[in-house]
């Protein structure tokens, strides 16, 4: 899997996915991205707030980072999910826009 993600080197050991707002926090600046970067069975952590619109990929978890901060990362926007399969939303805050 090649990532085309903010920090080229992974200093995050076994979690390959973190979305950050500072490319130097994480390896995406995007929740969209890291979707891209992923596979069935990997879950993206989210150390920061996002506002965007994703399609979820069936069999990607998303959950909140627990080394950031004392804040509840939001997603502010639309989530769907086309396909077959089931993904897991864990400590986040989902907001419409």
């Amino acid at each position: 899997m090649a990532y085309t993600h903010a920090n080229a080197l992974n200093k995050f050991g076994v979690t390959p996915l973190i979305v950050a707002t500072s490319a130097a926090n994480g390896t995406h600046t995007t929740l969209a991205s890291a979707m891209a970067d992923s596979s069935v069975g990997e879950t993206i952590f989210l150390r920061d707030s996002v506002t965007e619109n994703v399609t979820i990929t069936p069999g990607v978890n998303i959950s909140a980072w627990s080394g950031g901060s004392l804040n509840v990362p939001t997603i502010t926007g639309t989530l769907t999910m086309t396909g077959a399969g089931t993904s897991t939303i864990s400590g986040l805050r989902l907001t419409t826009n």
